[in-house]
């Protein structure tokens, strides 16, 4: 489990540098957005999951 904390951290921070070098606002509601993206085009199971639970995470209050 701690291997898939470590890859959504990953994601999230990936989104995060996406988001700054395009100069546009970092919000949850934003990173939500960037990591949808990334796991519309995703075809692997695991990183599914990985991108499934770091979405929620954005999501959450």
């Amino acid at each position: 489990m701690e291997a898939i904390y470590a890859e959504v951290s990953r994601v999230i921070g990936r989104a995060v540098i996406v988001l700054k070098s395009s100069k546009r606002i970092v919000s949850p509601q934003m990173i939500d957005y960037i990591l949808q993206e990334y796991e519309d085009q995703e075809k692997d199971k695991r990183m599914l999951k990985v991108y499934a639970i770091a979405r929620k995470i954005m999501r959450e209050p």
